[in-house]
């Protein structure tokens, strides 16, 4: 796609720098790494944008539900039309986070690279009962 020769996009394995102390990069499967970014997560940054890059659907998933204590963020899904899609799904049903679409790109007139503002709610084990907090709602 593109044109683009293989390695076109190589950093032959470095890890980009960024000067900006609010962009951080974990590199590395997401059993490794998403409990090294929850350690460093801070509940008063003002604007939290996570890159979903996994593509496959077990990855995403596990991303998300990982995620699942930060409350509201942006993420990037760069290949959306397969299995992060369905991810994204059934996270959404299994969690009851809400998710608003800001933005796409397409491929086939299928939606490829997607925006989105994700909404969570306490994840099932962390609900107390709605008698002793009252901000939990069952249905």
């Amino acid at each position: 796609m593109g044109g683009w020769p293989v390695g076109g996009y190589s950093t032959k394995g470095k890890i980009p720098e960024f000067y900006d102390k609010r962009v951080k990069i974990y590199a590395g499967w997401f059993q490794d790494t998403l409990p090294k970014l929850k350690s460093d997560f801070d509940a008063t940054d003002s604007v939290i944008i996570i890159n979903f890059d996994a593509d496959l659907y077990s990855s995403t998933l596990l991303a998300l539900s990982e995620v699942n204590s930060f409350g509201t963020y942006f993420a990037f899904f760069d290949e959306f039309s397969g299995d992060e899609c369905r991810a994204l799904s059934d996270y959404l049903l299994a969690y009851g986070a809400n998710v608003e679409f800001l933005g796409k790109t397409e491929w086939r007139n299928y939606p490829e690279t997607v925006l989105c503002k994700i909404t969570t709610k306490a994840s099932p084990h962390e609900e107390s009962d709605s008698s002793t907090n009252p901000s939990v709602q069952r249905h």
